[in-house]
């Protein structure tokens, strides 16, 4: 069976990356599609769509037996359903409600919406990485729904001793507060900057910020403007293969997802996959109270936003110790992506 693995960016995303190796392992003729046009102008509605209809102008071209297109954005799912391709429609946030966050109008978010009930109910299987997904998958048609949560891979370690990463970085003698991820709206990264201005004036803590994303500039014109920029190093962009460098270095995760966006109730600590990076590594973390971080049994500290000051000096005064979850690993999550598979090729007999 040849299946062809469809993302705008899969080179950022480690999930892509796994299913693809897993199923390569499994003996099944899986390959990711690149895609070609990459160009980014504004308007960006524009852009965004110059590169979706690129991509799906490769999907049509291709000849897979499955197409299996992780989202977002879920309008790529659109092009199998046309060829009448076999389709896997792996779930790991909500788009229509991002786009919400992210203040498109409200008659784009409509057919968002309306796209992702469509390839819900047609999808021969449905990926999700949490039960709320799985529940609004049920709610929308899905017959084949698998829960497949978005876990780290069990070698996910670093690559030189914390020591000597944290020499190099010139961060020796220094209390750390990292965040991981895109400097987005829906992951709080210029608010977490804001929230802690007046804990960073504190001399041996450093906020460390991995990643980029649109909010980025905004980010270094607030640290100049408070005098702190010293306090708050920003790395870009960081291969994956590399975070677990700056994790096992820090002294704090931080998790500021924005108790107040539309998507919010749609989180999990099953479906953010550097909540399971920080665990796997043993660094204490703290979460806003969005969806089902509300109800976990998992060690993590749950706290506003405006309280993130607050609990984070806690756990620097007083360090918990934190033992990696049962199972929470990818591989431990194997089984359920090959019989998803498995009941797709039943089907293709």
């Amino acid at each position: 069976m040849k299946i062809c693995l469809v993302h705008s960016e899969p080179e950022k995303l480690p999930r892509v990356q796994l299913e693809h190796k897993t199923l390569r392992k499994a003996g099944y003729d899986a390959y990711i599609l690149s895609p070609k046009m990459r160009s980014r102008f504004r308007p960006k509605l524009l852009s965004a769509g110059f590169r979706y209809v690129g991509l799906m102008v490769q999907e049509l071209l291709e000849r897979p037996d499955v197409y299996h297109v992780l989202n977002i954005p879920d309008i790529l799912g659109l092009t199998p359903i046309l060829k009448r391709a076999k389709l896997v429609y792996d779930i790991r946030s909500p788009w229509a409600e991002d786009l919400r966050v992210f203040g498109y109008n409200r008659f784009i978010c409509w057919i968002a919406e309306k796209i992702e009930q469509y390839l819900t109910r047609h999808a021969d299987i449905v990926l999700v990485v949490n039960k709320t997904l799985e529940k609004r998958a049920r709610q929308w048609g899905a017959e084949r729904i698998y829960l497949l949560p978005n876990y780290p891979p069990a070698d996910f370690q670093p690559t030189v001793t914390p020591e000597n990463f944290k020499k190099k970085q010139g961060l020796s003698g220094k209390r750390i507060i990292l965040f991981v991820g895109k400097f987005s709206t829906l992951e709080g990264a210029l608010n977490i900057v804001q929230v802690l201005a007046d804990v960073l004036k504190e001399e041996s803590i450093v906020l460390v910020m991995v990643g980029d994303g649109p909010e980025r500039s905004s980010i270094e014109e607030f640290v100049n403007s408070r005098g702190i920029s010293s306090k708050v190093l920003v790395t870009g962009w960081v291969p994956h293969k590399f975070v677990p460098n700056w994790i096992a270095i820090a002294d704090v995760c931080v998790v500021p997802l924005r108790e107040d966006m539309p998507s919010a109730k749609f989180y999990s600590p099953h479906s953010v996959r550097k909540v399971g990076e920080y665990l796997t590594l043993g660094k204490p973390l703290i979460s806003t109270p969005v969806g089902e971080f509300t109800q976990t049994d998992l060690p993590i500290k749950i706290a506003s936003l405006n309280s993130f000051p607050e609990a984070i000096k806690e756990v620097l005064r007083n360090p918990p110790v934190i033992d990696r979850p049962d199972d929470f690993t990818w591989e431990s999550s194997e089984g359920t992506l090959l019989e998803a598979y498995e009941e797709l090729a039943r089907s293709l007999r």
